[in-house]
């Protein structure tokens, strides 16, 4: 677990259990939303295909109503 928590190069890190504590908590929100964002991008891929095929348009094409 040292790699997947390390602050940065190795240079600076948290030394004190209070310190760690309070580093884990950026970490574990950027994390989470890192997580959330690629699984959001890959959710949303078959809902778009499935629409387009709703709408009888070829994969790639644009909506209806944008130029």
């Amino acid at each position: 677990m040292r790699v997947a928590r390390h602050v940065g190069y190795g240079d600076v890190a948290p030394v004190t259990p209070l310190g760690r504590l309070v580093a884990v908590g950026p970490m574990g929100r950027a994390g989470s939303r890192l997580l959330g964002t690629v699984t959001g991008s890959f959710s949303s891929w078959p809902a778009q295909v499935f629409a387009r095929e709703d709408d009888g348009r070829p994969p790639g094409s644009s909506s209806p109503g944008a130029s």
